[in-house]
């Protein structure tokens, strides 16, 4: 069942994303400092949605606006199973696009590395391209793998 922000999911949605950035990187300030601003983010527009089974978050995305309205960004896509086949994230990308374009958002910008080849490769699912910008490179240490939709 996929929910919009419920702040009872809270703890999970920063656990699930703790989890999966330490597995392969180092928490950054900007982690901590977005994780303090969810509900501050939720009261500005952001969403996140989350895919829960028997009232356990398997997985979970905010979509939140990144420059303006007419640019958002999809961030903190996180599952109970890194790498696992069950695609739980697939819905949860499904609901920030389309969440998104009823907010007024003309593109969908994802920022990531490029280790995360099976995150790529769902996004590319969902028609979103690679593009370089050298200005998002400053944002997080570890995104290196930039990627972007029209709506």
């Amino acid at each position: 069942m996929i929910i919009p922000y419920d702040k009872k999911y809270k703890e999970d949605f920063i656990r699930l994303n703790i989890n999966w950035i330490e597995k392969l990187f180092e928490i950054e300030q900007i982690d901590i400092d977005s994780f303090n601003a969810i509900d501050d983010k939720i009261k500005n527009g952001a969403n996140v949605f989350f895919n829960i089974e028997d009232d356990v978050v398997i997985a979970c995305a905010m979509i939140e606006p990144f420059i303006g309205n007419d640019i958002w960004e999809i961030s903190k896509v996180a599952a109970i199973n890194l790498g696992s086949k069950r695609h739980a994230s697939y819905p949860l990308i499904e609901k920030c696009i389309s969440y998104a374009k009823e907010h007024g958002a003309k593109e969908i910008k994802i920022i990531t590395n490029s280790k995360c080849e099976a995150a790529i490769h769902v996004y590319e699912k969902f028609g979103f391209k690679k593009f370089y910008d050298e200005s998002l490179l400053k944002i997080f240490k570890r995104g290196d793998y930039f990627m972007k939709k029209e709506l």
